[in-house]
């Protein structure tokens, strides 16, 4: 049932996010951790409809209707090189400082756009649209004068339906390109709203968690295996903070590091054979998957044969 104050208007904007998407297709929508983009001015931007009016008995009979892509022009007071790169899949040279542009939009990955506006009760009604592309960001720069004249950022966005299918209420399974909450209506939570990026299937993650092989205590194990580590949720930070070396401090595991497509185990290949009788540590710090929870600081250990 409606409130009244659903129907209050809009007086405010703030807390834009974006979150790259992972997955879209018939198997499933998987979206990074979102990240806050930047301060924002305004907001603007409607949906594209295409309509075709068919005339039977010398009048309107049925009009048929189309929805593509939803745009929305944000002004912004500035975007950082490194997440203006990563918007708009351009290259960006941490070491020096540098974005170079070479003109490749094909490379810009898909992003979900998170935010909220405030209304003028103090509320906010929230909104995610959770795919669609960055364009290269336009500009506008005027020389001091009398007196300083701020010039925005504007950053389109064009938004698209998901390619999977979600199961929604009423026994509908479709796409999804955006998804609305208000505070003031019934049964909505806000809550955790821009921690992750939100589905018709969304629900609190599981708690970070990880399984080793060979298990913690292990003994007798064969100096050519492989050491594997399974984890619940797809890891955000790669390789970062894992490592295998002897337990005495004498020498740090060399290997290949890969994942598997899910993100989620990850295979450590000793360059070369383990040592004999000896103990091995798998030590791992500040591991964070993709809904940003970090992994507790973990050793765990085994004896070769």
């Amino acid at each position: 049932m409606t409130t009244q104050a659903e129907y209050l208007t809009s007086i405010g904007l703030d807390s834009v996010y974006a979150a790259q998407v992972l997955q879209d297709d018939a198997n499933g929508f998987v979206a990074d951790a979102p990240f806050y983009l930047a301060p924002v001015a305004e907001m603007s931007g409607a949906p594209k409809l295409t309509d075709e009016v068919l005339y039977y008995d010398d009048q309107a009979y049925e009009l048929l209707q189309s929805e593509g892509i939803t745009e929305r022009k944000i002004k912004l007071s500035a975007l950082p090189p490194e997440i203006e790169a990563l918007l708009t899949g351009e290259n960006f040279d941490a070491v020096a400082g540098r974005l170079y542009d070479s003109s490749t939009p094909l490379n810009a990955p898909y992003f979900a756009l998170g935010y909220r506006t405030k209304k003028s009760n103090g509320h906010y009604r929230y909104a995610w649209f959770l795919k669609g592309k960055f364009q290269k960001p336009g500009a506008e720069h005027v020389t001091v004068g009398e007196k300083a004249e701020g010039k925005p950022l504007e950053l389109m966005y064009s938004a698209q339906k998901t390619i999977y299918k979600f199961t929604q209420p009423n026994s509908i399974t479709d796409g999804v390109k955006r998804i609305i909450g208000d505070q003031d209506t019934t049964g909505f939570d806000p809550s955790g709203w821009f921690s992750a990026v939100q589905t018709p299937q969304t629900v609190a993650p599981d708690a970070l968690s990880v399984t080793f092989s060979p298990a913690n205590n292990a003994t007798g194990v064969v100096v050519s295996a492989n050491v594997v580590l399974t984890f619940n949720n797809r890891i955000r930070t790669g390789d970062d903070g894992i490592l295998v070396a002897k337990a005495d401090g004498t020498a740090v595991v060399a290997g290949s590091y890969s994942w598997d497509t899910a993100g989620k185990v990850l295979t450590i290949d000793p360059t070369s054979n383990l040592s004999a009788s000896t103990l091995y540590l798998i030590m791992l710090s500040g591991v964070t998957d993709i809904y940003g929870q970090v992994l507790a600081n973990t050793v765990s250990k085994f004896t070769t044969a």
